[in-house]
């Protein structure tokens, strides 16, 4: 007993000692900013991208084209009104003759106000089998709502920009058809139509309110998917003119097509005839005289013996003018010196003599035609002309170009039309490789001046012995022989040579009794170094101590060079203080030449005896001439 006391009086304890004071226990609580309001967050949840696109294609495969629209975000219904969206679409669906529509969803992204969705599309076509593409479609977040961004594409990717479709039907040849009897019923024969025609042929009694109403709706459907009705009456000739009747016939003639009659005495209409003209469609094929880009229109006129029919389409047509373009120009071209003929008769020729530059010519705007003629120029100059194929190549022919410079060559094209464009021009260098000449090469060269020389020499020698020996005693004037004969001294008579004018003065120093002062005028000529130069400057150019002035004009003062490559005053050379000849280059467009190295225009260059002068293309060897002044000579003496 004493036990259990114990024990109740320790669970009373422990039970005391657990109990918790509500005064005791303080509890936190989170005390707001004085003045601002308590934060609250709301989460809004990102509509599905997936399920806007879902409602956009199943819109599609309905033909609720009005609910595809309201689907397009404000910039594409800016775009594009609901009437013109709405046509595209059936037009499309008419032209491909679509059954059906299926899509696959395949992918999504979303970031976080745009997304796409690619979509692989099947079109179930009654014309094309298998046919599908995968499209992107790009939805816009507005107002919580996916909007579609909305293409041409979105219809069928190829019709991207200003892309059309139209498919082109060709029908195989048929076989007869022959009844029991051996007779053709069928048979197949040529025939004119603007397009492949679908024809429903309605055999009919007379309707009644509900059958008029499932005919009407069938000849809805044969509208909107362009397909004939031909509907033949089944009855006796008193309903042919009711109400029922003229119903059909109004139904009839919405799809263009004929309404018949048959009350079993007349025969049926002859149906292999009426459907021929139906059966096949061909391709008609014309010149056409556009020139010019941008919307036209065609129409068409067809006679038959059912009538005459016309149809009129507009399309769009990229007109642009044929582009040439050089396939792979060399850029430089080099011409190097070649010993052609005999040992005996050597001839110098460049090589290459001439290049094959091949070429090709586009059309931009997809429409290959026939060319007029295709234009070879050079340095603007028209070089060579292609009026019949191939047009693929031209022989730029290098023999004229004996200098080193850079040519620009143009291509142009000219098609049937009257359309011609010309490529940007090509430069190519032709370098003239002239190698050194050999001590041997000019003295080959120069053979009959050196004889001509050494001979000379080898008289003067000759004669100065003879006449110092006194072998030849020759006379002249004011004692002149008794100077050589006392060997150019002589003792307190002294003669001078002076020359005199025409007045009698004399000309010259008298300073030094022994001297002998001859004048001697300076003088050069040019002289052409090729042979159709020298056909348009049959003489050497001469010139002395006045100014010289070349260039490409008969004016007097000026010295005339009939090449397209000298301006009218191209060049001047005078003569310096010193006795020495300078050309002045005068700012020409082709510059001068010396050596084959371009001298700076209005900067007088110093000339050398055989140097080699190109004015523009024309070449001129430079050769000094020493003119003895032909004034007489008086002896002075002094004593």
């Amino acid at each position: 007993m004493k036990k259990r006391l114990i024990l109740l009086f320790l669970i009373t304890l422990l039970v005391g000692c657990n109990k918790s004071d509500p005064e005791a226990t303080q509890t936190e609580e989170i005390t707001p900013t004085p003045g601002l309001a308590t934060p609250v967050v709301q989460t809004t949840q990102t509509p599905d991208v997936e399920a806007s696109a879902v409602d956009y294609l199943n819109s599609w495969k309905d033909s609720d084209f009005q609910a595809m629209y309201e689907l397009l975000d404000t910039a594409s219904q800016a775009v594009i009104s609901e009437e013109e969206f709405s046509q595209l679409y059936h037009d499309f669906a008419v032209e491909l003759a679509l059954e059906s529509l299926d899509y696959r969803i395949l992918s999504s992204f979303i970031d976080p106000a745009q997304a796409q969705v690619a979509v692989s599309v099947e079109y179930n076509s009654r014309l094309i089998e298998g046919l599908s593409r995968e499209i992107i479609l790009m939805l816009t977040l507005t107002d919580g709502e996916w909007k579609i961004e909305w293409s041409k594409a979105l219809i069928f990717p190829e019709l991207a920009g200003e892309n059309q479709l139209q498919l082109t039907r060709i029908v195989p040849s048929r076989g007869n058809i022959y009844d029991r009897n051996g007779s053709v019923i069928v048979a197949y024969a040529e025939a004119v139509s603007l397009g492949m025609k679908r024809v429903v042929l309605l055999f009919t009694p007379p309707t009644t309110p509900a059958g008029s109403a499932a005919i009407e709706s069938l000849v809805s459907r044969a509208k909107d998917s362009q397909v004939m009705v031909y509907t033949i009456l089944v009855s006796s000739p008193a309903f042919f003119n009711s109400t029922g009747a003229e119903v059909l016939k109004s139904l009839t003639a919405e799809t263009n097509g004929n309404f018949f009659t048959f009350s079993g005495e007349e025969p049926l209409p002859d149906f292999i005839s009426l459907f021929a003209p139906l059966r096949s469609t061909y391709l008609i094929n014309y010149q056409s005289q556009i020139v010019t880009s941008g919307s036209h229109t065609l129409e068409l006129t067809m006679s038959s013996d059912l009538g005459e029919s016309q149809g009129q389409r507009e399309f769009f047509l990229d007109v642009q003018p044929p582009n040439p373009i050089f396939i792979s120009p060399p850029r430089v071209i080099t011409r190097k010196m070649v010993q052609t003929g005999s040992d005996t008769l050597p001839i110098s020729d460049f090589e290459p003599g001439s290049i094959t530059l091949g070429l090709i010519v586009e059309f931009p705007d997809q429409h290959p035609r026939e060319l007029e003629e295709v234009i070879f120029r050079v340095d603007g100059e028209v070089v060579s002309r292609l009026t019949e194929e191939p047009y693929d190549h031209f022989v730029w022919d290098l023999s004229q170009y004996e200098n080193s410079a850079v040519h620009y060559l143009t291509i142009e094209a000219v098609d049937l039309l009257g359309l011609s464009k010309q490529s940007i021009q090509t430069p190519i260098e032709v370098i003239i490789d002239i190698p050194p000449q050999s001590i041997s090469t000019i003295l080959a060269d120069n053979a009959p001046a050196f004889a001509g020389l050494a001979l000379v020499l080898i008289l003067g020698m000759l004669l100065f012995i003879l006449i110092s020996r006194g072998t030849i005693k020759p006379e002249f004037k004011f004692g002149l022989n008794r100077f050589f004969r006392n060997g150019g001294k002589e003792k307190n008579n002294t003669s001078q040579l002076k020359k005199i004018n025409q007045d009698g003065e004399f000309i010259g120093s008298s300073g030094n009794p022994n001297s002998l002062e001859i004048k001697k005028q300076k003088a050069f000529r040019l002289i052409p170094i090729s042979d159709v130069l020298q056909q348009q400057v049959p003489e050497p150019i001469q010139g002395g101590e006045d100014d010289v002035i070349l260039g490409n004009d008969p004016s007097p003062g000026i010295i005339n060079i009939p090449h397209p490559s000298v301006v009218k005053q191209h060049a001047r050379i005078t003569i310096q203080p010193d006795g020495e000849f300078v050309i002045t280059d005068e700012g020409s467009p082709s510059g001068t030449w010396i050596n084959y190295k371009q001298i700076l225009s209005n900067k007088p260059h110093p000339l050398k005896d055989g140097d080699i002068i190109h004015i523009g293309e024309a070449g001129f060897r430079y050769q000094l001439m020493d003119k003895a002044s032909d004034l007489p000579f008086t002896e002075e003496k002094t004593t």
